[in-house]
């Protein structure tokens, strides 16, 4: 519905690939505080952190909007490759603002003097932590819900007949990216979180499993 739109997020991509490249930070890929608190680099790390996510926002937005305003078909009719290309531009949506006020208060933190995740100061280096991972484990359904709904829709052109429980599918799809943005603490299971959180994280990521 908007290719300038559409032509930006594109075009922001090697500008932010190149950003990447060069700035060599020294923190490993989660920049993880304090390891990047000194890093050489950090700072061009997350101009290009900043790029890229706009450019997944402004293509999300484009496909979601394309998809509610110009969509011909009935609900039911939406191919489910087109369902999984909107979930997953819902999880960007959702995920990407909490992962750039991660890495913008970890700026802060080093040019400004605030103190978010130093600890000596009153800060909690968990909370990067969790601003992370709220958007890095989405970032596996972001991957892997298209391909589900292009091997859906390749059976069904090859077979020439309609999927059996296609509604099913989708629904199991939408209950993965619902599901699947509320467990991203399973990575930090050794970080110190208390048991109760580690059971919910726990009991969460088990029923993931079901759909």
């Amino acid at each position: 519905l908007f290719p300038r739109i559409n032509a930006l997020s594109y075009w922001l991509l090697p500008f932010s690939l190149f950003l990447l490249i060069f700035s060599l930070p020294a923190s490993g890929w989660t920049l993880y505080p304090p390891l990047s608190g000194n890093s050489m680099g950090v700072e061009y790390t997350v101009f290009s952190l900043h790029l890229a996510g706009v450019s997944s926002m402004a293509s999300s937005v484009n496909f979601v909007v394309t998809m509610l305003a110009t969509r011909s078909l009935s609900w039911y009719s939406v191919s489910i490759f087109c369902w999984s290309i909107l979930l997953v531009s819902a999880l960007l949506l959702l995920s990407l603002p909490v992962l750039a006020v991660g890495v913008t208060l970890l700026l802060f933190d080093k040019h400004l003097s605030t103190a978010f995740y130093d600890s000596s100061m009153g800060g909690d280096p968990l909370l990067y932590q969790h601003f992370f991972w709220f958007f890095g484990h989405p970032e596996v359904y972001v991957v892997i819900l298209p391909i589900f709904g292009l091997f859906s829709c390749a059976l069904q052109l090859s077979s020439l007949h309609r999927i059996p429980g296609e509604l099913s599918l989708v629904l199991a799809m939408a209950s993965i990216a619902l599901i699947g943005s509320v467990v991203w603490a399973h990575h930090m299971y050794v970080a110190g979180l208390d048991i109760d959180t580690r059971a919910y994280f726990t009991a969460a990521t088990m029923v993931i499993a079901i759909p």
